[in-house]
């Protein structure tokens, strides 16, 4: 029974809509990444970009950046456009790292893995995917634009 009760414990947290510790920004981790990616001063750039969520699923995408906007979103395979309410949904750089700060703020379930030189998000999670309420970001192939 003493081996039992940690195991039914364990598997009844695991059904859990929220982890339940969340990972916390303690350290000024976003904040720090967000001065190193500012640093670079890329006001006009183009990444390649792809979300997966419940919402709605979208491929890999070409974005250019101008001027802090996003001007032209393309897909990767094609070449299409992308455009309406699609196009208008795909953030900047800076506006993906206010969507992470807000999470890491309000304490949503959040992971990051960060460019090692530009400190762009490559990569992430915000909420949960299993239970459709979250979203995962993956952001690459970051050029200045000129």
């Amino acid at each position: 029974m003493k081996i039992l009760t940690p195991l039914l414990l364990a598997l009844a947290l695991s059904g859990c809509a929220r982890p339940f510790l969340l990972p916390r920004d303690e350290e000024g981790e976003v904040a720090a990444q967000r001065r190193r990616w500012e640093s670079h001063d890329l006001d006009d750039y183009r990444f390649t970009f792809a979300r997966d969520c419940f919402c709605a699923p979208l491929g890999v995408v070409v974005v250019e950046v101008r001027d802090d906007k996003v001007v032209s979103v393309k897909e990767l395979q094609t070449g299409n456009p992308v455009t309406g309410t699609t196009a208008q949904q795909i953030p900047t750089i800076e506006q993906l790292f206010g969507y992470i700060a807000r999470a890491a703020d309000e304490g949503t379930y959040l992971e990051v893995e960060y460019h090692s030189s530009l400190g762009y998000p490559a990569a992430a999670e915000i909420g949960t995917l299993a239970n459709d309420a979250g979203a995962r970001y993956s952001v690459g192939n970051v050029q200045r634009v000129r």
